[in-house]
């Protein structure tokens, strides 16, 4: 009779393994999801920020109508309502320049394709056909019309994409009023939770950006006002 080896149990697996797979799988589920809120959340405090920074250059403005008796909420309207017409004023002069400018190449192409063509022959030994590029440039199967004819079928795009900034610039707008109308009592909810050597200090840094910020933007407004002017002028 054969000698036969008893056979050994198999090892177990250390109880820490099976912990250490929850952890990384929880881990990573956990990754994901915050992943995902953020990418959800995202443009959310991006239109925060920026309806932060507009509440900090506005209100020092608001902030001089509300010593002359004005309540925050009719200020900071009037103050918003400015600077909209303001942006609307700026997009209506570029918009029109712009179409002006437009319609005067496209009424010149073929003067300006000449005196192009001619000024590369002219400087780079060149010996191209005027007459034929405007061709190609007429031509209905040309590389030209084909690019134009591509664009109109964005013109569907174009109008999503300004419906959506039209909303975002709504939802700003709607931040920075009740961010700015209700200040005071944004920065007393603020400090009252925190001690009151640092609440000093909150008040004095958030008044100091409230300065400068709109500081900052006066005088860049200004300045740009009197070079539009003085363009103007001179052209």
């Amino acid at each position: 009779m054969s000698d036969i080896a008893p056979t050994q149990p198999p090892e177990r697996m250390p109880r820490w393994v099976w912990k250490a797979i929850a952890i990384f799988w929880g881990g990573a589920v956990a990754a994901l999801a915050v992943r995902s809120l953020w990418a959800s959340l995202y443009p959310l405090f991006i239109l925060l920020l920026v309806s932060l920074f507009l509440s900090l250059a506005i209100e020092p403005g608001v902030n001089r109508l509300a010593k002359r008796g004005w309540r925050r909420g009719t200020a900071t309207s009037v103050i918003l309502v400015g600077v909209l017409v303001a942006f609307l004023v700026f997009v209506i002069a570029i918009g029109a320049l712009v179409g002006q400018q437009i319609a005067e190449l496209l009424g010149n192409s073929e003067k300006y394709v000449t005196r192009t063509v001619n000024f590369i022959n002219d400087n780079f030994g060149a010996h191209i056909d005027a007459t034929k590029v405007i061709a190609d440039i007429n031509a209905e199967d040309g590389a030209v019309q084909r690019f134009i004819r591509s664009q109109q079928t964005k013109v569907v795009d174009l109008s999503v994409a300004a419906l959506g900034f039209l909303v975002q610039g709504l939802s700003v707008m709607l931040f920075t009023f009740y961010i700015v109308a209700d200040g005071p009592k944004l920065r007393r909810s603020i400090c009252s939770r925190l001690r009151p050597e640092r609440q000093r200090s909150v008040l004095d840094t958030w008044e100091l950006a409230i300065e400068k910020t709109g500081g900052y933007l006066c005088s860049r407004a200004l300045l740009a006002g009197l070079s539009a002017l003085f363009h103007w002028i001179m052209l």
